[in-house]
């Protein structure tokens, strides 16, 4: 497991050190929010690319579903000036948890569903409940990142037009635990933007970290109708395999992620390079980068 420092009480994280030994650190301690507005929402700011630029901070914000949110988190949600959210659930999971938004219309809520494998998530919720587990391995959870993109172009496309717009900025995307669909995004926005594989894969796996609360909740849940949680573990917990499956099958299939949003996301190499120009940054650090060691 990677070392992570962090501040559980303001859930301000700044300094991640991969497996490596290598270690990345991001310009401030605002990477996350001080307030906790959803289980995996966290901000995509400070990932370093590979011409040593970053991702300009609160730009460009990843998460699980927005519909249980108090008026506490409601109120910073509004704080951050969110123009956009993008919503990747399905109609069935949105009309069962509508996100919950600032009444004045002052963000857009954006629908663009997205299912994830052979069943959506109401089929795959409704399976669990019967005892049907037996499918859901890690084949399953493959085929279906290599779905979201063979079959999604154009919702990808959609987020990054969207994205390059300074009117829609900052920007929202989720799913309901923000980890495959979201991932998926996530995953080409980044590369994108020339953040390094690596980068991408570490901060995939940040899910694991930022849901553990909601899986104690889940475990409870599936115990009373005698299910176990390593019975559904592979469509609960974000495994590298995935996310490195999902950038193979992007090299293999598609040559890269650029290539693959012009090709067949709609996406045009002038809106990539303003993407670039706008959301990354040179940055210097005023204070001594602080090293971890392993």
């Amino acid at each position: 497991m990677h070392n992570l420092l962090i501040n559980n009480d303001k859930y301000d994280t700044c300094v991640y050190e991969f497996q490596s030994g290598k270690t990345m650190n991001r310009p401030d301690k605002n990477s996350i929010p001080p307030v906790r507005i959803a289980h995996n929402f966290r901000d995509l700011g400070g990932y370093e690319a590979a011409d040593g630029r970053r991702i300009i901070n609160r730009q460009v914000f990843r998460s699980s579903s927005l519909n249980d949110l108090n008026e506490k988190q409601l109120a910073y949600l509004k704080q951050l000036n969110i123009k956009l959210v993008c919503d990747f659930r399905i109609l069935d999971e949105v009309d069962k948890k509508p996100d919950i938004l600032p009444d004045d219309g002052s963000i857009e809520h954006l629908h663009l569903p997205v299912t994830h494998g052979k069943y959506n998530t109401s089929v795959v919720a409704e399976k669990i409940k019967s005892g049907d587990t037996k499918w859901l391995n890690d084949e399953y959870m493959i085929e279906g990142y290599r779905n979201n993109l063979d079959h999604f172009a154009d919702v990808w496309g959609t987020v990054i037009k969207r994205l390059a717009d300074p009117d829609s900025r900052p920007l929202v995307f989720h799913c309901t635990a923000g980890k495959d669909r979201a991932g998926t995004c996530a995953a080409l926005i980044l590369l994108a933007l020339g953040i390094p594989e690596k980068t991408v894969i570490y901060d995939y796996e940040l899910s694991n970290l930022f849901l553990k609360e909601w899986l104690s909740e889940v475990e409870e849940n599936i115990i009373k109708i005698g299910i176990k949680l390593n019975q559904i573990r592979p469509f609960l917990f974000a495994s590298r395999v995935y996310i490195e499956s999902l950038i193979d099958h992007i090299n293999e299939k598609y040559g890269s992620a650029e290539k693959y949003l012009t090709a067949y996301a709609g996406v045009s190499k002038t809106t990539l390079d303003l993407l670039r120009e706008d959301l990354l940054q040179r940055f210097i650090c005023s204070k001594p980068c602080v090293k971890t060691s392993r």
